[in-house]
């Protein structure tokens, strides 16, 4: 072995980027930082190294979750040098993987009568359409607009495989979802659900378990502006109690 040849020594740190979304993102001002850590650090340290970061956001980043590759990764998990991390806040939103099931983010607005005709099917008795609307007034307090925030692709993969989940669980016929993202003003609609059974309590159960499900795992936030000036991002788990 040559002088020239001899092996490097392994670097003590490494330096994962880190992608933002909605409250984190307005709060670093970037849609992604760089970080530095010890070498074999785990999300834990990351959660952490975060946290100290930005500590008015310290209790969401205690409950946000991380994903790498499109996919949720546990604390335990090894981070690696050069690795993308999505950061991803509580959630409050393509291409059809089969024929059966459709889902898809889009910024432009969503005609519900076009996936309510999707699923209907001969085989199916009953046809159950969700759709989630931006209202005006909460409590007290009136919204001038909202503003959705998606992680485009894993949120995608995320509405596809519960609507999957949802055929399976429920017998369904079919199943179409459709998120928006971007500014929607007060009585545009957010969200699209549209599902065919044979029978209506199928159809019913099954959609209602779509909304709550996307409400839980999919890496989509909202924004409420409200008329006094304010605004907030809405991450439900985050609030204590």
């Amino acid at each position: 072995m040559t002088a020239g040849s001899a092996a490097r020594p392994r670097s003590n740190t490494i330096t994962v980027r880190c992608l933002l979304f909605a409250s984190l993102r307005e709060a670093a001002g970037a849609d992604s930082i760089e970080l530095t850590l010890p070498h074999g650090s785990p999300v834990t340290a990351l959660r952490a190294v975060l946290s100290e970061r930005f500590p008015s956001l310290s209790g969401l980043l205690s409950v946000a979750r991380f994903a790498v590759d499109g996919e949720y990764v546990a604390d335990e998990f090894n981070l690696r040098d050069g690795l993308e991390v999505a950061v991803i806040p509580p959630v409050s939103g393509g291409q059809p993987e089969d024929e059966d099931v459709y889902a898809e983010v889009v910024r432009d607005p969503i005609d519900p009568v076009v996936y309510e005709r999707w699923v209907q099917r001969h085989e199916a008795g009953a046809v159950v359409t969700f759709l989630g609307t931006v209202r005006a007034v909460t409590g007290d307090r009136r919204t001038v607009y909202l503003e959705y925030d998606a992680y485009g692709d894993m949120a995608v993969r995320k509405l596809r495989e519960i609507a999957q989940n949802a055929r399976e669980r429920f017998g369904l016929e079919r199943v179409a979802v459709v998120h928006r993202f971007g500014r929607m003003e007060p009585g545009e609609v957010s969200v699209v659900i549209a599902v065919s059974a044979a029978h209506r309590a199928q159809a019913f159960d099954g959609c209602r378990y779509v909304i709550e499900a996307i409400k839980k795992d999919v890496p989509i936030w909202k924004k409420e502006v409200w008329s006094d000036g304010t605004e907030e991002w809405i991450h439900p788990q985050a609030q204590p109690g």
